[in-house]
């Protein structure tokens, strides 16, 4: 025990964190934001402790691990002085005026109203009472006033109104004013085009595609909002609400469609750069969610890392997108979305071999010469359970961190995940590679046409799969409550535990060669 104690867990650490070190990094940023914003919170000392007590504990200090510990600690305290000066949260109700800055626009509409919600960031709240600064750098709701003319997004404006918290119990505040929006000179917005955008890039698939209920999910897919509240329900019965929200799942797909699409015109380093700007298009035209920048800027890493001819890092792509999220947006790190995306994505990374390697004991890896050996059938059969393994890898690793997340935050957890999520996001990347050749080929209305009439059919049989199951499959894990101190402890016990697994994964795996080498 003492041994593993002092030397093993402080060696599996020193070894990770030298393979991964700008996730060390964004890891102390996000550590050094949430002190910031929750001031008191004790319990946040033990994922100090966890990111860097345990390299203490080496016996013999080597210059790299004393530099790497103290950037570390010198990247929280950075990032504690940067939240505490660049956000003001309001305690309560303000009435004030500020600067809105637009991020996007949406229609909203019910039995009994219609109207516009922009989404966006008050950059300065003054107070009416004082006129002292109420607000700085929080996210904000703004509705304007139902009978007015909607007032274009592509630039700042300068609001008056009442500045009220969320009822979610976050940082994301409400403002409604009957007030005139004032435009802020030089300043602009790429929110309006972006809606225009997606609204003509709605209207082409309504068009095209017969099946209102395919139309609105492609639709969806392809913009990243889903308004059928009907279809959020059912996907949210088997646990694929992530479907619904762009992220890497969607970027991967994109990335290697063109990548390949790109290949068959051009060099490798073209495409590389074609595909750069494809991506940071696709970005723009999304807008900037949590997930969504996450998603970009971990592709951008890897494509990038192809141009300077050096092998990218996928922890470190998403150490370098939580710092950058975070910086961006610090309070990022309170929304759903962040929580999900950052969690979920480290638990891939680290546990994914893991789950894989476990799994290989019921349905073991062959050789290529014990393949090329095996019967034609024989070779689609391996093929297909090799195909469902890493699936089941894949599922066990999501559910690992999207079960103690799912039960803190809405104190259930579906069953039926484990199983829709082993199959279904792969029929969803069919739908996804359809739309996409339908567009690319829209200028051949005939062969487009096609392309969406077999989405709307493999679509449609797709749904059906979430629409038509009876309510007698619903089987659900449930709580009463996770406390923050609980969620917090379980999930950085589980990343420690990912860690030194995943290192003593390697350090085995290393032996195991040299040995046969001998």
């Amino acid at each position: 025990m003492r041994d593993w104690i002092y030397d093993i867990i402080p060696d599996s650490l020193n070894r990770f964190w030298r393979q991964n070190p700008a996730l060390l990094y964004g890891l102390a940023f996000l550590l050094g934001t949430a002190i910031a914003l929750y001031p008191g919170k004790w319990i946040l000392i033990f994922p100090f402790l966890a990111l860097f007590f345990p390299l203490l504990l080496k016996r013999s200090w080597s210059h790299p691990l004393a530099n790497r510990l103290l950037l570390g600690l010198l990247t929280v305290f950075l990032s504690f002085l940067y939240v505490q000066t660049t956000v003001t949260i309001p305690p309560k109700n303000e009435i004030g005026s500020g600067v809105f800055s637009i991020s996007s626009i949406e229609r909203s509409d019910n039995f009994y109203s219609s109207k516009w919600i922009y989404k966006g960031k008050i950059k300065q709240f003054i107070r009416e009472s004082d006129n002292k600064i109420a607000a700085k750098n929080i996210p904000c709701i703004a509705i304007p006033p139902a009978k007015s003319i909607r007032p274009p997004a592509d630039c700042n404006y300068h609001i008056k109104g009442t500045l009220k918290p969320s009822s979610s119990g976050g940082y994301n505040c409400y403002l409604t004013t009957k007030e005139r929006w004032i435009p802020q000179p030089n300043t602009f917005s790429f929110a309006e085009y972006r809606f225009q955008a997606k609204k003509a890039l709605g209207n082409y698939i309504t068009d095209q595609i017969p099946s209102k209920r395919c139309a609105m999910f492609l639709n969806g897919i392809a913009t990243g909002e889903f308004s059928d509240k009907e279809m959020k329900y059912e996907f949210s019965r088997f646990g694929l609400q992530h479907i619904m929200a762009i992220s890497g799942f969607h970027f991967a797909i994109v990335a290697g469609f063109f990548s390949l699409f790109l290949r068959q015109f051009m060099s490798r380093k073209r495409a590389a750069v074609s595909l750069i700007f494809i991506l940071c298009s696709y970005f723009l035209f999304l807008g900037s969610s949590a997930s969504i920048m996450r998603a970009w800027l971990m592709i951008l890493v890897v494509v990038g890392g192809y141009l300077l001819e050096r092998r990218g890092s996928a922890l470190n792509s998403l150490g370098l997108a939580i710092a950058v999220v975070l910086f961006i947006d610090p309070l990022m790190i309170k929304h759903i979305g962040f929580q999900y995306s950052m969690m979920i994505t480290a638990s891939i990374l680290l546990n994914f071999e893991l789950f894989d390697l476990c799994i290989q004991r019921f349905f073991p890896k062959r050789n290529l010469s014990e393949v090329i050996e095996m019967s034609l059938t024989d070779q689609h059969a391996y093929c297909l359970i090799t195909f469902f393994r890493k699936a089941l890898a894949l599922t066990l690793a999501v559910n690992i961190v999207a079960m103690p997340l799912s039960l803190y935050h809405f104190h259930k957890f579906p069953l039926m995940s484990l199983v829709y999520n082993w199959f279904f996001p792969f029929m969803v990347s069919i739908s996804i590679v359809l739309l996409i050749m339908g567009l690319l080929f829209s200028f051949i209305p005939l062969l487009a046409g096609i392309f969406h009439l077999v989405n709307d059919k493999f679509t449609n049989f797709m749904l059906n799969f979430a629409y038509n199951l009876p309510c007698s499959f619903d089987y659900y894990i449930r709580t009463h409550e996770i406390s923050d101190n609980g969620i917090i402890v379980m999930l950085v016990a589980l990343f420690f535990c990912s860690v030194v697994g995943r290192e003593y994964l390697r350090f085995t795996r290393n032996q195991e060669r040299d040995f046969a080498f001998i």
